[in-house]
């Protein structure tokens, strides 16, 4: 389903399709840093705009391609936000859904294995599962921004955390909003997704 389309049959009307509001001082910063440089973690606590910091990074990018990997309870505010900040650049998106079988998405993945200009919101559990069909069809995103990436980051065995070591992008918005409490190893874990 394409993401505007969506977007569109759940917000229209309720919600205007307009900047809500300024960025804060600290997003612009965030957002002025980002824009021109590489991949980054965006750790801002809980209720200080996370998504729509990155959803303004990855405009100002301007990607060729982009994955967006929500939690499933996150994915509506994605769209939510993307939705007031640039509904023109949502339709660009596709959402892949758990309503999608198995052989729906591997079929998506094997219809779009040459396009360049793909992209694509997807849960963390369905793009983990659907790992070996990206990696089959040589699919690569120029950008993937993972929300709540503290979640697997924590259990190097999740499929979550394998997805994100195994994808080549060139830039990773790894984005959360609790802190780490593993420290150094997270940080090394970090290091390691930067050498890729």
């Amino acid at each position: 389903m394409l993401a505007f389309d969506l977007a569109r049959k759940l917000f229209e009307g309720s919600v205007p399709m307009d900047i809500p509001f300024e960025p804060m001082p600290f997003q612009t910063s965030v957002i002025n840093k980002i824009v021109p440089l590489g991949s980054h973690v965006i750790g801002l606590p809980m209720g200080t705009g996370k998504t729509p910091t990155t959803v303004k990074v990855i405009i100002g990018q301007k990607h060729k391609s982009t994955l967006i990997v929500p939690t499933d309870r996150a994915l509506i505010a994605w769209l939510r936000t993307m939705w007031q900040w640039d509904p023109g650049y949502l339709k660009r998106f596709v959402v892949l859904a758990k309503k999608y079988s198995k052989d729906v998405r591997a079929e998506f993945w094997r219809s779009h294995a040459k396009r360049k200009d793909l992209h694509v919101i997807c849960n963390w559990n369905l793009i983990a599962r659907d790992l070996q069909h990206i990696q089959d069809n040589k699919i690569r995103f120029s950008c993937i921004a993972g929300d709540e990436y503290h979640k697997f980051m924590r259990n190097r065995d999740t499929k979550s955390h394998k997805f994100l070591k195994a994808m080549k992008a060139d830039v990773n918005l790894l984005v959360s909003g609790s802190p780490m409490t593993k420290g150094a190893i997270e940080a090394l874990e970090l290091a390691r997704l930067e050498e890729q």
